[in-house]
């Protein structure tokens, strides 16, 4: 299903909602929930300084007596969205890293109900209820799982008229979501448990 006019409508109301409801942490304010100051707002930092030092993201010097950064995935040194920690304004990137989840997943889900073939508003109050709902974001600092789900059931649901065509492209496309998962996910040894 490509988006019509109204598709697009939403969507850029499901963005503008979500801009409104985090403005305060696009502008000045920061997340603070569970691990996120504790945890991930420190290693993102340490990421960023590493690499605006100019050197690889291998070691961090600075919890313990060192340990790796490319290597552990908890640093997510190769997960796109990380990247955004490397915006001049550090603070205004890990922001983004976080409610950019949210963003993906609202749209997803927008278009994947919109694939099963619910209404515009129908579509929307479940995008909503989905992104800005309890469950996702109360787990927001780990809320990369959720987000794959229905970007990941858009992109399968993609109406080709050939069935090799659409299996292959779901099949690539749910590995390269879940790889992805695997880069940014929070235990390592979750995604390595026999």
């Amino acid at each position: 299903m490509l988006p019509g006019r109204n598709d697009r409508l939403a969507i850029a109301l499901l963005c503008a909602l979500i801009t409104l409801l985090f403005a305060d942490v696009l502008f000045g304010r920061v997340l603070y929930l569970r691990d996120l100051t504790r945890y991930y707002h420190p290693t993102k930092k340490v990421v960023a300084e590493v690499i605006r030092g100019g050197e690889f993201p291998y070691w961090d010097p600075y919890h313990g007596a060192g340990q790796p950064l490319a290597a552990n995935a908890q640093y997510e040194v190769f997960y796109p969205p990380q990247w955004l920690v490397l915006l001049p304004d550090f603070e205004l990137g890990f922001s983004l890293h976080i409610l950019l989840h949210l963003y993906v997943a609202a749209i997803g889900m927008y278009l994947m109900l919109r694939g099963w073939r619910l209404g515009v508003a129908a579509s929307l109050f479940g995008a909503i209820s989905f992104a800005i709902g309890g469950p996702l974001l109360s787990l927001v600092n780990v809320a990369y799982q959720g987000v794959v789900v229905p970007a990941g059931e858009h992109v399968v649901e993609f109406r080709y008229r050939n069935p090799l065509v659409a299996v292959g492209l779901g099949v690539t496309t749910l590995a390269l979501l879940l790889a992805l998962v695997v880069l940014a996910i929070d235990y390592p040894r979750v995604s390595w448990h026999r």
